[in-house]
């Protein structure tokens, strides 16, 4: 029976063992994986759940969509997707390393292993806001989510709106809810690495184990038969304990970093020497030796070879390895002379035995006498071939044998981490040296000073400094919450003076117990001190999207909703590359959702037969947007007599061109618009502002405020003229030259004045992914 102290020293040098071998299939499994860029390749498989919905498909294709991922194999659709155009940006694209995108190793080049939750978080934000509209970062981040400029698809989409929503105005706290979505998955992709590594590392542990013979049956029963063995085991463990790094200085960097191969390759000669001095002290692997032969050296090399032995280390071999069994060094001198030990025998095998070989022709082992029997014969150990060997291995663990559930084992208790058996070995040495629980130990940890933490970038900063605008920016969204606001503007106002200069107009409406609680004079800080703004109020109406029953022959009629409006003319839908027809979204819109990508909805067009109107269904709706930006839906034409028909004279739809943008200089210019309608065209409209906020009610949404839109209207009258009627939302609107400018959205009463407002063609264009119709040769 084991006493407690032969117990605790066998389980010490076991533990030892495992922490060496783990450690070492640890630094193999690493480098495996940088090589195969697994890291890489799950980092890629996160991104592509955060950014991408999931499309299911056939059961062939789920299947085979399966494998791949198992195989962490990039689908060839994946840099055309969100997630895709996530890893070109500039900011994600820099942290790979560089190499040939195209070459089959190129997940090992051009995609990196690690981003940071903060990277990852300002990446989103730039997307959304690279297109977005605003005098500050926050401004156009929110435009862009509203309007999805980043073309995210719908799934993913309505999580950035429900986070957009959580965080009340504040960019920061969005930013934070991009932070946090991404640590999240950043958990699941370490489990992912993990669960990856833990089966690699078992098979690399079995390979390792068997290769060297790590059979835990055997080692255990030199330990307990051999006091020296386990006396030196002790000692390396002791010494082990006390190295702070563990042998593992390559977690401290990125895999990205271009020294983290240099610092595997420095664990890994650290580890691999490790092993070798517990294979020495416990003589444990596999031993081929045969019995010494005499090999026949010939006449003409004779002297050759004695002039080789003489060189020969075998006896100072052999006297350094009696010494080390016999003597009680301790720990540091006990590795430096286990180092000395194989520094004799590299030396023995590249000097003596490697050019013995060459002249005898056989692979030699050992050489059992440094002189030559009878003049030319050599005593030496002959060096079974590599076939055999492996054929002895293989013979010698069989399933029914011990051996191989030994090493099995081992393999077991490899896969564990060499964290584990780190641990495990501290708390082990601790209760042989003192007999009590040892308590860890912590590094002192570096306390933060709230001073020195930089802040995060709340995207309030302003890029020109426009006192108006950044008032608009910073109070917009608490006037409008105020009962009877209908929207703020940057607008012409008088000063008590009466001279006029430039502030903000806010227009109110009387009839909906609009109460006072907006300053006339607003002091706006940007940098460079308190700016005072004057404010204004308007009276006016809440706008009108639609109203009225009739219908004319041209119109599109929701045949759910009643919605009726008018077709703006025919594009070509980049998503799904067919011509389309565009339109208002609350036109067609029959459902809550503001934004639908793939929506199926039929869309029926009024057509006179016989004298009497009917609904025809020409096409589906695939996608749509309804938000603070955007009102547009698109309408694929799926049957071409349909397209015909719209072109003919009866309907006279044409192709919209490139679209032309609008500024002030137009509004100064006073920039002649024309409308587009299925009745007739509206003529000598003037633009009188290119980006205004405004609010209006419809049959679809109970109220919606919309943003950037541009105003115009019969100046010619003095606006008491409303030129357009029911049904006309989702005209065209263009300059006289017939260049694409808007469509039209509504029209609401300013002071008595009756105006007309549309949706910007440039942002249609770029957020719905439309372009001009392809003209065929």
């Amino acid at each position: 029976m084991l006493s407690n102290t032969l117990a605790l020293d066998v389980v010490i040098g076991l533990v030892l063992i495992y922490f060496i071998y783990s450690l070492l299939i640890s630094i193999i499994g690493e480098m495996f994986s940088s090589w195969m860029g697994i890291r890489a390749r799950l980092l890629r498989q996160g991104i592509g759940s955060l950014l991408n919905d999931h499309r299911p498909g056939s059961l062939g294709k789920d299947l085979f969509g399966w494998l791949k991922d198992v195989f962490l194999v990039e689908p060839a659709v994946f840099k055309y997707s969100s997630g895709g155009r996530f890893y070109k940006e500039p900011a994600v694209r820099k942290m790979a390393k560089r190499g040939d995108e195209k070459a089959w190793y190129s997940f090992r080049n051009t995609k990196p292993s690690y981003l940071s939750k903060e990277l990852y978080a300002s990446t989103i934000i730039t997307m959304f806001g690279r297109k977005g509209y605003g005098v500050c970062e926050r401004d156009r981040v929110f435009m862009g989510v509203e309007t999805n400029t980043a073309r995210f698809e719908p799934e993913t989409y309505k999580r950035f709106r429900e986070m957009l929503n959580s965080s009340n105005g504040d960019l920061s706290l969005f930013r934070v809810h991009l932070e946090e979505e991404f640590s999240e998955m950043m958990d699941r992709v370490t489990g992912w690495y993990k669960r990856k590594l833990g089966f690699i590392l078992f098979w690399v542990g079995f390979f390792i184990c068997t290769a060297l013979n790590v059979d835990t049956f055997q080692i255990v029963n030199i330990l307990v038969k051999n006091p020296q063995a386990r006396e030196g085991m002790v000692k390396l463990a002791q010494e082990a304990v006390n190295d702070k790094n563990e042998g593992k200085a390559w977690v401290q960097v990125s895999p990205d970093s271009s020294t983290y191969m240099a610092l595997l390759d420095e664990s890994y000669a650290k580890a691999f020497r490790d092993a070798r001095e517990v294979e020495f002290l416990l003589a444990k692997g596999w031993s081929f030796n045969g019995e010494p032969e005499e090999i026949e050296v010939e006449k003409e090399r004779v002297q050759d070879v004695k002039d080789i032995l003489k060189l020969s280390k075998s006896t100072q071999i052999k006297k350094l390895k009696d010494q080390i069994d016999t003597s009680d060094y301790n720990a540091p001198e006990l590795k430096e002379k286990i180092a000395d030990y194989y520094q004799l025998v590299h030396y023995q095998r590249t000097k003596v035995l490697n050019r013995l070989e060459g002249i005898v022709g056989v692979r030699i082992s050992a050489i059992d006498s440094t002189f030559l029997k009878k003049g030319n014969l050599l005593k030496a150990t002959i060096d079974p071939s590599f076939v055999r060997k492996v054929w002895f291995v293989i013979c010698s663990t069989f399933p029914w044998k011990i051996k191989f559930w030994g090493l099995v084992l081992s393999a077991l208790a490899l896969s564990l981490g060499s964290n584990f058996w780190f641990d495990l070995l501290k708390r082990l040495v601790a209760i042989r040296s003192a007999g009590v629980k040892p308590e860890e130990k912590k590094e002192d940890q570096k306390e933060t000073i709230p001073g020195q933490k930089q802040a995060q970038n709340d995207g309030l900063f302003v890029d020109k400094p426009d006192p108006i605008m950044k008032g608009i920016s910073d109070y917009h969204q608490v006037w409008e919450d105020i009962k009877g606001v209908v929207a703020v503007n940057k607008a012409v106002v008088a000063k008590p003076d009466g001279s006029l200069t430039e502030g903000i107009e806010v227009i109110v409406d009387p009839n909906r117990f609009f109460s006072d609680q907006i300053p006339d004079v607003l002091n706006v800080d940007i940098g460079m001190g308190a700016t005072p703004v004057i404010i204004k109020k308007t009276v006016g109406a809440v706008g009108v999207l639609t109203e009225g029953e009739s219908l004319v022959e041209g119109n599109i009629y929701h045949p759910t909703t009643n919605q009726k409006g008018s077709p703006a003319g025919i594009v070509h839908n980049r998503r799904t590359g067919r011509d389309a027809i565009l339109t208002c979204s609350h036109v067609v819109q029959d459902d809550n959702d503001p934004f639908m990508d793939s929506f199926k909805l039929d869309a029926e067009l009024v057509v006179r037969l016989n004298g009497t109107l009917i609904n025809q269904t020409f096409g589906r709706v695939r996608n749509l947007n309804l938000s603070s930006y955007m009102d547009a839906a698109i309408i694929d034409i799926e049957k071409p007599d349909v397209l015909e028909l719209m072109k003919s004279d009866i309907f006279k739809l044409v192709n919209i061109k490139v679209p032309k943008d609008v500024s002030e200089s137009d509004v100064q210019n006073g920039l002649k618009l024309v409308i587009h309608t299925p009745r007739q065209k509206i003529e000598n409209l003037v633009l009188n502002s290119s980006s205004v906020n405004y609010t209006f009610n419809g049959e679809t949404k109970s109220e919606a405020r919309f943003r950037n839109l541009i105003r115009f209207g019969d100046k010619a009258s003095q606006y008491t003229k409303l030129p357009t009627l029911s049904g006309d939302s989702g005209s065209l609107v263009t300059n006289e030259a017939g260049d694409p400018v808007a469509i039209l959205l509504g029209h609401a009463q300013i002071n008595q004045e009756y105006h007309i407002f549309g949706i910007r063609m440039k942002d249609v264009f770029e957020i719905m992914q439309i372009q001009p119709v392809k003209i065929k040769a």
